[in-house]
């Protein structure tokens, strides 16, 4: 079961604030999936390029739609959950020594460590 209480238990992603979008593994829990219409290109830091294959939406609906907006990829390790669209949503992340808040008109959405 993927529903948004167990969702981050099962399912690691990291939050990146280098990431240009939120990237996922193909394999991920999501909704909503659809082809790319215009797949996006990634290069990985080994200089590879992969592209997306499709777009989805994580199920956490907690976040605003255009947080949990997502490009699917097959050919990455780790899903990655980008700051700069968390921010871009109207959402803030604070980061501390212990663990990390997505919080949105300062009430916490999400934990994580």
């Amino acid at each position: 079961n993927d529903s948004p209480d167990n969702f981050w238990t099962r399912h690691d992603a990291y939050l990146d604030t280098g990431a240009t979008d939120n990237f996922f593994l193909y394999d991920s829990p999501y909704t909503n999936k659809q082809s790319a219409k215009d797949p996006i290109e990634v290069i990985l830091p080994n200089d590879q390029s992969i592209l997306s294959t499709h777009t989805a939406e994580f199920p956490i609906p907690q976040l605003p739609l255009t947080a949990r907006q997502a490009h699917l990829f097959k050919d990455i390790r780790h899903s990655l959950l980008s700051v700069g669209r968390m921010c871009d949503a109207g959402l803030d992340v604070l980061f501390s020594e212990q663990h990390v808040a997505i919080l949105q008109n300062r009430k916490e959405i999400l934990r994580g460590k």
